[in-house]
């Protein structure tokens, strides 16, 4: 996850933190650096020392919601009660908690931008193609968990 220093958040969070608040009021291909270097509150030289390109910025943007997924899929299975098709159950209730709020602003501004530069998302597929794998490996009706899980890699 992202470093915080001495329990402030960082330069790094900071910036992340501004563009997706910008994402959710605007649209991801209307984000400009020197809109996130400012709600930010960092000079542009501050923000291009962490992301050289606005690319960089939404590539990194895209790993956090992956990260944030995964860490509330292990958070939820640290509480789950072990059983029949875990893992549909632990996708499931990860993304419906997850899609909701900022969150679900942020994710439709980055499926906007993907538009315009496909290899954005190629983090989530990586995840899409490892859960379905886990899916297929653990659980006892295929069909039925993929219909809680209707992404396709």
């Amino acid at each position: 996850m992202l470093e915080r220093v001495r329990g402030r958040k960082s330069s790094r969070e900071k910036i992340l933190d501004a563009a997706a608040e910008l994402v959710s009021e605007i649209d991801s291909g209307r984000l400009t650096l020197d809109a996130v270097a400012r709600r930010a509150g960092l000079s542009k030289g501050g923000l291009l020392y962490n992301f050289p390109t606005k690319d960089a910025l939404l590539q990194a943007m895209v790993q956090r919601l992956v990260d944030e997924v995964s860490a509330e899929r292990e958070a939820l299975r640290a509480k789950a009660e072990p059983g029949r098709n875990l893992e549909a159950r632990l996708c499931t209730a990860a993304l419906l908690k997850l899609r909701s709020g900022r969150t679900k602003e942020v994710v439709n501004g980055m499926l906007a931008a993907s538009a315009e530069n496909p290899r954005l998302l190629d983090p989530v597929r990586a995840v899409i193609k490892a859960t379905l794998d886990k899916l297929q490996a653990t659980s006892d009706d295929l069909d039925a968990a993929l219909v809680g899980w209707p992404l396709r890699a």
